[in-house]
């Protein structure tokens, strides 16, 4: 009972020094009495109704609440060393998580914690968890939200602040709520609508000026936090400075200053004032303003590293920016400070020194893993390899840091030392013991790790053997985790389906061995049903299996089910169903997915090829002009962006303009993503096969300069292709067509010969390339044997038509056409130029091969109808069409538009 007493007496204490306002160090000491004697006593006791009676909960929640009352209430920049505080509020609340699964304040305030530390999966699991003991659980949907703020999922942070308010609508009286709707929208640029919001928390009883709970229009759930209603303040200010209404901001921080002036939050007023000052320029008053903060203030740490920031990034000032840290450690001679200072070193690339200061600090706390890994970290740092193993080993060898092996292994495996990390991994994983779940979840962790040395030493069997084994660790983890740590267990699932995904790409890629594959990933989705990586794979192995519906199950079911997806995979599954709406040949729905991609996402140059051709097939070039017009305005560099350049390139060769095409894909063509693809469009455009090999009357009657024109395009064409073959396409069966068809290009009945030849050889060992029967077919044609290659382009109607071979297709059934036509066949060559059609609206050729069949038939009036499909889509660039267009609109009595054909 005595120990009891003074754990109460301590915090009770603590309590009262706070609510005098004294220093933070005497309150947080008192807090630490409290925690180590309540512990003590209840540590060797059995489960029982007194002991829960001795556990005390609510004692353990004051505690935790008290020390969160002086940590950071905002997360920290990236890359800081979070407070200390955080970890001393994490005690009793991992304690009280582990002993009473049920307590959600226990479970949410740990979430919080770690959140506030930098878990953000921690954090979200922990969430989770809350929310599937009471849906309805207010703060856990904000921290949800804070935590998709903070991973720059700004929709995915919306959808938590909604699902939140269709749950409970109170959530609406709790002033966060509206300053995380307000970040979001400042995030995004929004700065009216965050100006909305945050005069919504503005309006909350209680956040302007404390209001008795008796005394508000209608009962509220809690009466808004000294803390929050600081934020609230803040977030106004800050609003004011990104619109730079700085006088604004000015009236709003006087305002707090005045309500907060005697409070411990005070400090965060004036770090604020101080950022408005750089603000406004008048670097000595915030300089002024953050010296003023005292040592025994709460935020003294944070006044300090905005004061060291700005030493820093506005004055240039190095020996400033350290002195700002080097007064901590003086007035606070703790690790953490320590910490903070080998930090500012390294920030400033100092390495030799920040090692020194972390070792200092190591003495002071020797089992502190976070400072033993900066040691080993600043040694890489300063490319001392053998020293920072050494270090590693050493600290691995006397027991000092265990955990220390897996940074050991990372780093011989950065030296592709991979025998020498096998050897640490495997006596890691041998030597760990097997009884807490931490020890189990560290064990998975080196499994994951030697797994990817072998990966990468190119021992795939042996990689996929380790990670089947961690499955199986992993599945008993879980099984423990359900009762022992509820809230780790959405965080153990995520690891479980990682592991199957691996397991998974394996199968699939490596052994082809789709059955297996298909499993892994079902059971990385049992593991993590919205594992959405796991969806898009799974998706995607469908649809390269051929299995439309399938695919389209499984992508319809993550778009459904709401589930937050990163920008890419909104792209992903966009362009997946699209694709899948394309080979059914809906080419709508195709068109409505990409569109919808685009609109939110208006730079991405994969989609935007992707539309531009739906649209070719659907013979709605001129929609494409909207989207390149957006991609322009969202892109930086619109001029030399090789994304937009090759979708602007792609879109020009289609409307039949090849040097503005040219001018494009030559900006793209040396682009690691779209350089292959430009540098083959850049030689198809040199080449015109389509209008070099068809050997109509117009095109045959060429004169010298448009020879010599031919002959430099093939050998511009030429220096293209050793251009790709320098990038090891040489091989591929599209680089041996083309290099052909250059053959072809010189007019040489020797040359042309020879690419006979090679075109009947790629026949013979691709039965089944429609490119390789076209090319033997072009041949015939330029040697004048057109029965062979009618013989050649009849196997192609035993094709089924595909997008992957949909330009050869084109082709084969534009020349047979051609040749029915040539001999009076128009039935024949009205069916193929239909088909041509059918998948492609924008074929000008197949257009103008059906006028002139109308009009060899003397049908003028329909000739000019599909004569004028042919002027649009060769965007009335092609003199031949235009003539023909012309002629038939006199033939069909419409003089004035045979006049403005003329004209054009």
């Amino acid at each position: 009972a005595s120990t009891e007493t003074s754990a109460e007496l301590s915090y009770l204490r603590a309590l009262l020094k706070s609510k005098r306002n004294e220093s933070v160090n005497s309150i947080t000491e008192l807090l630490d009495v409290a925690v180590k004697t309540h512990l003590a006593s209840i540590r060797n006791k059995a489960p029982s109704p007194t002991y829960y009676q001795t556990l005390q909960p609510d004692l353990l929640l004051g505690i935790a609440r008290l020390y969160l009352q002086y940590a950071p209430s905002d997360l920290s920049d990236a890359g800081s060393a979070p407070s200390p505080i955080l970890s001393k509020a994490a005690v009793p609340l991992e304690s009280l998580a582990k002993l009473c699964p049920g307590c959600i304040d226990a479970v949410y305030l740990l979430a919080r914690t770690r959140y506030l530390s930098g878990d953000m999966a921690a954090a979200q699991s922990g969430a989770q968890h809350c929310l599937k003991m009471h849906t309805d659980f207010s703060e856990a949907h904000l921290l949800l939200a804070e935590i998709q703020l903070a991973k720059a999922n700004y929709t995915a942070a919306s959808q938590a602040l909604q699902t939140g308010l269709s749950c409970n609508f109170e959530i609406s009286d709790l002033p966060m709520y509206y300053v995380i709707q307000a970040r979001i929208q400042m995030a995004e640029n929004k700065l009216q609508e965050a100006s909305k919001s945050i005069q919504g928390a503005l309006k909350v009883p209680g956040v302007r000026k404390m209001v008795p709970a008796s005394k508000t229009a209608r009962p509220l759930k809690r009466i808004p936090a000294l803390g929050e209603r600081v934020t609230v303040f803040l977030t106004l200010a800050e609003l004011n400075i990104r619109s730079d209404k700085l006088s604004e901001a000015e009236k709003v921080l006087t305002e707090a200053e005045n309500q907060f002036k005697d409070t411990f939050e005070a400090v965060r007023v004036t770090i604020a004032e101080a950022v408005l000052a750089v603000k406004r320029d008048r670097l000595d008053d915030a300089i002024n303003l953050l010296r003023c903060v005292g040592s025994d203030a709460p935020y003294f740490v944070q006044a300090k590293e905005k004061l060291a920031q700005i030493y820093l990034q506005y004055r240039k000032d190095k020996q400033g920016y350290i002195s700002c840290y080097q007064e901590l450690v003086d007035q606070f001679p703790s690790s953490h400070s320590y910490l903070l200072l080998g930090d500012a070193y390294m920030a400033i690339q100092e390495p030799d020194k920040a090692i020194n200061i972390y070792e200092t600090a190591l003495k002071q706390s020797p089992r502190d893993g976070i400072l033993a890994s900066k040691i080993g970290g600043a040694l890489v740092r300063t490319h001392d390899f053998s020293r920072a193993i050494k270090y590693y080993e050493a600290a691995v060898k006397n027991g000092e840091q265990p955990h220390l092996r897996s940074s050991l292994a990372e780093l011989h495996l950065k030296l592709k030392h991979y025998d020498k990390a096998k050897r640490v991994l495997e006596e890691a994983i041998s030597s760990a013991p097997s009884d807490s779940l931490d020890d189990r979840m560290q064990t998975v962790k080196d499994h994951k790790m030697l797994a990817r040395v072998f990966m990468e030493s190119n021992e795939t069997p042996e990689a996929i053997e380790i990670l089947q084994s961690a499955r199986k660790i992993q599945k008993s983890t879980i099984a423990r985790v359900s009762s022992e740590q509820p809230e780790s267990l959405k965080l153990q699932q995520e690891i479980a389906a990682e592991l199957s995904l691996q397991v998974a790409a394996y199968y699939e890629k490596d052994q082809q061995n789709y059955t297996q594959a298909v499993k892994s990933y079902e059971e990385a989705l049992a593991n993590d049903r919205e594992n959405a990586q796991a969806i898009l794979a799974l998706a995607n192995l469908h649809l390269n299996r051929g299995d439309l519906e399938a695919a389209q199950f499984r992508l319809a079911a993550l778009l459904q089910q709401g589930i937050p997806l990163l920008l890419h995979e909104q792209g992903k599954a966009a362009m997946m169903m699209a694709d899948i709406m394309f080979r059914k040949h809906e080419y709508e729905s195709a068109t409505f997915h990409l569109q919808q991609l685009l609109d939110k996402q208006p730079d991405h140059y994969e989609a935007l090829a992707r539309l531009i051709d739906l649209n070719r097939r659907a013979g709605k070039l001129d929609g494409c002009e909207k989207y390149i017009s957006q991609a322009q305005v969202a892109c930086p560099r619109p001029d030399s962006e090789p994304g937009l350049n090759y979708c602007r390139g792609i879109l020009r060769k289609y409307q039949y303009r090849p040097n503005e095409a040219i001018r494009a894909l030559n900006k793209a063509r040396k682009d690691t993503d779209f350089g292959v693809s430009a540098l083959y469009h850049m030689v198809e455009i040199c080449l015109r096969p389509s209008e070099t090999a068809i050997g109509t009357a117009e095109s045959s009657s060429s004169n010298e300069s448009s020879t010599e024109a031919i002959e430099m395009s093939a050998k511009t064409a030429e220096k293209l292709l050793t251009e790709l073959a320098s990038l090891g396409e040489d091989g591929k069966l599209r680089w041996r067509l083309l290099q052909n068809y250059v053959l072809i290009a010189s007019k040489s009945k020797p040359l042309i010969e020879k690419a006979l030849g090679n075109f009947t050889a790629l026949a013979s060992e691709n039965p089944d390339s429609i490119g390789a029967i076209l090319g033997m077919a072009r041949a015939y044609m330029q040697l004048k044997n057109t029965p062979k290659a009618r013989h050649q382009l009849k196997r192609v109607a035993k094709f089924e038509w595909n997008s992957e071979n949909g330009e050869d297709f084109e082709g084969a059934w534009l020349l047979l056409a051609y040749i029915y036509i040539n001999n009076g066949k128009y039935d024949l060559a009205q069916d193929l130029l239909k088909k041509i059609l059918q998948h492609n609206k924008s074929c000008s050729k197949a257009w103008e091969f059906m006028g002139y069949i109308m009009e060899k038939e003397q049908s003028y009036a329909s000739a000019a109808e599909f004569y004028e499909n042919a002027w649009s889509f060769s965007t009335e660039s092609d003199p031949v069409v235009g003539y023909k267009l012309a002629f038939n609109y006199l033939k069909a009595k419409r003089y004035v538009e045979a006049i403005d054909i003329c004209h054009a």
